[in-house]
């Protein structure tokens, strides 16, 4: 056997395991952690400025309208929230604008945990991604659903513990 195709099957399981330490990492940090204080409430990374801030999508579940506000961050150890830009929703969402407050507030705290993408359902289930917004990797369903799930619910998904659910 060659020995490059024998050292990659012998470092395979390393590398698949690599995928999964964000999930282990975060569901043990985080598994007490009810996520109380973003319910109804999500955010995600989407680029960086021209002056080199984080630009953030957020928005508040509440809202008549659901369309996000911009949250500019300036990086580094403060990652100080600068500017919440309410531009689309004003654009779009005449009857309401988001509070602007509680979304500052809770951008704050979502910096905290270091991912790219939190959301927390009206029912509690948590959905987080640590490099991107399109889909959860780590899923935390509320106590309510977690026997329940069956099927295609379970479809490239994993159960990791508790409440804990990986995607793959």
């Amino acid at each position: 056997m060659n020995k490059s195709i024998l050292i990659f099957l012998l470092l395979l399981p390393l590398l698949s395991c690599e995928r999964n330490d964000f999930a282990h990492d975060f569901s043990d940090k985080y598994y007490e952690d009810d996520f109380d204080q973003f319910l109804g409430f999500w955010v995600h990374f989407r680029s960086f400025d021209s002056d080199g801030s984080l630009l953030y999508y957020a928005g508040l579940d509440d809202s008549i309208c659901d369309v996000p506000v911009i949250v500019k961050v300036r990086g580094g150890v403060a990652n100080k929230v600068e500017s919440i830009d309410l531009s689309l929703a004003e654009k779009y969402c005449k009857q309401t604008t988001p509070d602007t407050i509680a979304i500052r507030k809770l951008v704050h705290e979502f910096l905290t945990y270091e991912v790219a993408y939190l959301e927390v359902r009206k029912d509690s289930t948590v959905l987080v991604n640590d490099r991107q917004a399109e889909q959860a990797r780590l899923i935390r369903l509320p106590k309510s659903k977690a026997p329940k799930m069956v099927g295609k619910d379970l479809q490239n998904i994993e159960h990791l513990r508790g409440r804990w659910y990986v995607r793959h």
